[in-house]
């Protein structure tokens, strides 16, 4: 099994999964995560963040400890042959310039987006069912 220890918990890369090069495709071209994504369960964390994030660390600490309440997919762009691409994508799409960036969607429809989250915060989030504004 690969993966880093952390305390009691062994990390293993299935704690997240990642966006195949036809999603990043269809990511954007069709300005919006694709469907096979959105829809992938009841409830879906999508990150975009870069590995030298420190907000991203501290985020990547607590949330193994949600997997069985919400799939999340995290595109760490900075390590993406297209990085420029996808960065521009989000900045210019999504009007996002701070990483880590998280759209969270429930059955497949988009409820908010924001950036970085304390754990609790981001507990909170998984509670919502309607579209709101974060922050």
């Amino acid at each position: 099994m690969t993966g880093r220890a952390r305390g009691d918990i062994l990390l293993t890369m299935s704690t997240y999964r990642s966006f195949s090069e036809i999603e990043i495709d269809s990511l954007l071209a069709e300005g919006e995560v694709p469907a096979s994504i959105r829809s992938a369960g009841e409830k879906v964390a999508v990150i975009f963040t870069q590995d030298w994030c420190s907000d991203w660390v501290m985020m990547d600490q607590f949330l193994p400890a949600f997997s069985e309440q919400v799939i999340i997919y995290v595109l760490t762009y900075n390590k993406h042959p297209r990085f420029q691409e996808i960065m521009t994508f989000k900045e210019e799409t999504f009007a996002n310039f701070e990483v880590p960036y998280i759209r969270y969607f429930f059955k497949g429809n988009l409820i908010t987006t924001t950036n970085k989250l304390p754990k609790n915060t981001f507990a909170a989030l998984l509670t919502k069912e309607k579209p709101f504004k974060a922050g």
